[in-house]
């Protein structure tokens, strides 16, 4: 049993999802059919949790009002509403209401919280890390736990507290077993992350790991190759560019300890650049 246990976290699982296994291998195809569900609407009356897309065929034929729509949206479709929702934001409070209203990123289904921010909005610095992983997701705050608990010491370090700073994500739900977000995910997310540095006009972004960095300035180098480098961002909601840089996760720095001196020299950068 311990082993199958530790198969199960070497694979990123880590959640129920069920009450009950399903054995996938024994479902037939009419089956997978009965788990789709669909909504139809007929004037002011909905009919919801339609099993047969048989039984819609023939109420759209005998009417032809009848408007009927899967529960699959295209993500082009989810992109662009999250789009046109982050330019009707019309400061910091709202977007946050809008995201959390948000249904459009499936993640949020699986997710206990939707983690936004934490700390000063009128902080000089904005923390923008990856996905929110297991602690931020129990707590609601972006980098928590011995993530958070090394970030604090490492700009307390340069004498910045963890409440003088402003820390989001690149993704707002965290993605089963810790896994990589993939790139729908991140674009469904991207309006809103652009439209919440607008609101903050950081002096100076902070990304924190390669998912970071790489959504952000769209780099195709390495972090190795890119840390430490004082780059522009800019983004369709901002008058001027931003200046940015990017560290080694927490996380990373934990497990590769050798790296903490590369991460104090971009410290003492930071540092640097925020005084001046």
């Amino acid at each position: 049993m311990d082993n199958i246990i530790k198969l199960y976290q070497d694979f990123g699982v880590d959640e129920i999802i069920s009450d009950k296994p399903i054995n996938r291998f024994n479902v037939d195809n009419n089956q997978k059919n009965k788990e789709l569900r669909y909504k139809v609407k007929e004037g002011d009356l909905e009919y919801k949790n339609i099993t047969s897309f048989d039984a819609i065929s023939k109420l759209a034929n005998k009417n032809k009002k009848i408007a009927v729509s899967n529960i699959l949206t295209p993500i082009n479709n989810i992109i662009s509403e999250s789009r046109n929702l982050a330019d009707q934001a019309n400061d910091l409070e709202e977007l946050k209401k809008i995201i959390l209203k948000f249904n459009g990123c499936s993640l949020k289904k699986m997710a206990t919280n939707t983690v936004f921010s934490d700390g000063n909005p009128n902080s000089d610095l904005m923390i923008i890390e990856e996905a929110p992983g297991n602690n931020e997701d129990l707590q609601g705050i972006p980098l928590c736990g011995d993530n958070g608990k090394l970030l604090n010491s490492m700009f307390e370090a340069i004498n910045i507290k963890r409440e003088d700073l402003y820390i989001s994500n690149i993704l707002f739900w965290r993605p089963p077993g810790n896994r990589r977000p993939t790139s729908d995910e991140l674009e469904i997310c991207r309006a809103f992350v652009e439209k919440h540095i607008y609101f903050i006009k950081p002096k100076l972004i902070v990304l924190m790991g390669a998912s970071a960095m790489t959504q952000m300035i769209g780099a195709k180098k390495t972090i190795t190759q890119l840390r430490g480098r004082f780059l522009e961002y800019d983004n369709c909601y901002l008058d001027q560019k931003i200046p940015i840089i990017t560290m080694f996760h927490p996380s990373y720095l934990m497990k590769q300890t050798v790296k903490k001196k590369l991460a104090w020299k971009d410290l003492l950068n930071i540092k640097e650049f925020i005084h001046k």
